[in-house]
């Protein structure tokens, strides 16, 4: 792994996502989303082309990945359904409300369990399942600052 690349690429994904959220690109709403699109795919194809030969070659690696895209699909298919059983219930306030604390539920202890983990792995200097941890909270950020689902 190329970890200088690795560096620049999500130091860059964390600045357009500051810039992207501060308003500095003057667009409609609507070329907005597209542009928010565009980042978020353009995120997701840097990450499986920086990730992938390592991934490819070392069965721990595979391992650690699928376990943490397992736990986040879980969590993602929970808000999921919960979003879709209380959207038929009411205006939608309800389901914003929901929203908000499944995300504070689940993403406050996800964060805090990365963080010590990837404190652990760079103790141990596993530098490789430290990048992947990177990605996917990146992966995280990305989705919800580019999506357009929360307004930004």
């Amino acid at each position: 792994m190329n970890y200088k690349t690795i560096g620049y690429f999500l130091s860059s994904t964390l600045i357009i996502g500051l810039l992207y959220t501060n308003g500095w690109f003057d667009v409609s709403y609507a070329f907005r989303q597209f542009l928010g699109i565009i980042f978020l795919i353009l995120y997701f194809v840097g990450t499986v082309f920086l990730v992938k030969r390592p991934i490819l070659k070392d069965r721990k690696l595979r391992k650690h990945l699928l376990v943490r895209l397992s736990v986040l699909l879980f969590i993602a298919l929970i808000i999921v359904i919960s979003q879709w059983f209380i959207d038929k219930e009411t205006d939608r306030l309800g389901a914003g409300y929901l929203l908000y604390f499944e995300l504070l539920g689940f993403g406050i202890p996800l964060i805090i369990y990365t963080a010590i983990e990837s404190m652990r792995l760079l103790a141990k200097k596993n530098y490789a399942a430290l990048c992947i941890n990177l990605f996917l909270v990146i992966g995280i950020y990305c989705l919800v600052i580019f999506s357009g689902l929360f307004g930004f």
